[in-house]
């Protein structure tokens, strides 16, 4: 009787012990609202303006995503002025971008206008 006493005894404490799961492994560090900048496009999808001049620029806000690997994604969102607005949506790819911080620079661009004049700048910098 004593045996079987001290077994419930063991048993009631195994069910009231929390299973606790292992962590993930940390997939990758991610930034939120880095100010960042980019230029409008005309209707053929070339930027406008010269590249030196601040005026030229639009600021926004950006996301940069590092990987375990080392990989660092930016994407950037911001809004063009009215008058700058595309009639139809532009593209434009392979040109320079550069981290906020000026870290690293890459031309796996990408960037999107809507013709509401909404901007997606993505940059990839392999490391």
């Amino acid at each position: 009787m004593r045996r079987f006493i001290i077994l419930l005894g063991g048993i009631a404490m195994l069910s009231v012990t929390p299973v606790v799961p292992a962590a993930p492994a940390k997939a990758a560090d991610i930034i939120r609202d880095v100010v960042c900048a980019g230029r409008a496009l005309d209707e053929n999808g070339e930027f406008i303006g010269d590249p030196n001049d601040i005026s030229n620029y639009f600021f926004g806000t950006a996301l940069i995503r590092t990987t375990k690997s080392g990989q660092i994604t930016m994407t950037c969102h911001y809004d063009v002025p009215e008058q700058f607005w595309p009639i139809h949506a532009v593209h434009n790819r392979g040109f320079e971008c550069t981290l906020p911080d000026s870290s690293a620079t890459t031309t796996d661009s990408r960037i999107g206008i809507s013709s509401g004049g909404r901007a997606v700048l993505n940059c990839r910098f392999h490391t």
